[in-house]
């Protein structure tokens, strides 16, 4: 027979266990995610994203540099292209006639060079891109293609004169003109985590040692309306370092990694085991 005197037992209450939520600082972690997410912002977006330091080593100031550009204004031309290299901080740029016929292009400083020939001692760059835009008068009578990718520097820089045909081979994305504004990004690469020296010429240009190692931005066109215009826009988003006496200082000490300085009364000393930095500790 049951017991009917027996007390019901009471149900056991849950027990919460408490978590200890910990949050890593120093470069990694949430502030790790924090810049890794505004530096695809610039890379995405170098014409308009945020300014930040996405190179390692000596970190000098950053600024968003652009120059507006109009070609194809000859009577007669069809064809043309502009190949900027950012690395270097120029451009090379012609047209002709006809798009099958080679030309010599003529070199051009790039964004900024005024600003940079008498304060920057060596640069390197860290997005860039292409715009252009066909002029007003063309609108009307739209023809011809367009032509973007990105090649690399000695393909072009070594050769003293090629046609517009032999420019579209290289490139990657083509597409009829039409009425709208195009645009091609520019990445670095590793070899573009070093700095360039100032050209001797002070014209804000930079000397890159190995430019088979980096690469050019271009667009090219033919088949557009004779001696209607493209209006180009180029932005360089550079990194440099001021020459002494200009009045412009360092964003930062020269370390050799990403770690971000916090500076305390008794800094700690540490010798990483890769990257041979020294960090102060908070």
């Amino acid at each position: 027979m049951p017991n009917t005197n027996s007390k019901p037992k009471k149900a056991k209450k849950a027990v919460r266990i408490r978590t200890k939520r910990t949050i890593t600082r120093g470069g990694s972690g949430l502030a790790r995610t924090a810049l890794e997410r505004v530096t695809a912002m610039v890379l995405r977006d170098p014409c308009n994203g945020p300014l930040v330091h996405i190179h390692s080593g000596e970190t000098g100031n950053i600024v968003r540099l652009a120059q507006d550009i109009t070609i194809n204004t000859t009577a007669g031309f069809t064809s043309g292209y502009v190949a900027f290299w950012p690395g270097s901080n120029g451009y090379l740029t012609g047209g002709n006639a006809s798009s099958s016929v080679a030309f010599s292009p003529a070199n051009f400083p790039g964004p900024g060079a005024t600003m940079l020939s008498t304060t920057a001692r060596k640069a390197r760059s860290n997005a860039a891109c292409i715009q252009v835009l066909p002029s007003s008068v063309a609108m009307t009578n739209m023809t011809g293609e367009i032509a973007t990718g990105i090649v690399s520097a000695d393909t072009i820089s070594t050769l003293s004169s090629f046609s517009v045909d032999q420019i579209f081979q290289l490139l990657t994305r083509r597409e009829t003109m039409a009425k709208v504004q195009f645009e091609q990004v520019w990445k670095p690469n590793l070899a573009d985590v070093t700095y360039s020296s100032a050209a001797s010429a002070n014209d804000g240009t930079f000397v890159y040692n190995n430019p088979e190692d980096s690469n050019m931005v271009v667009i090219a066109f033919r088949g557009y309306p004779a001696g209607s215009g493209l209006s180009f826009r180029l932005t360089n988003v550079l990194e440099y370092t001021a020459r002494a006496g200009t009045g412009w200082r360092l964003h930062r000490p020269p370390t050799m990694c990403h770690t971000t300085m916090r500076l305390r009364p008794l800094p700690s000393w540490t010798l990483p085991s890769q990257g041979g930095c020294i960090t102060w500790e908070s």
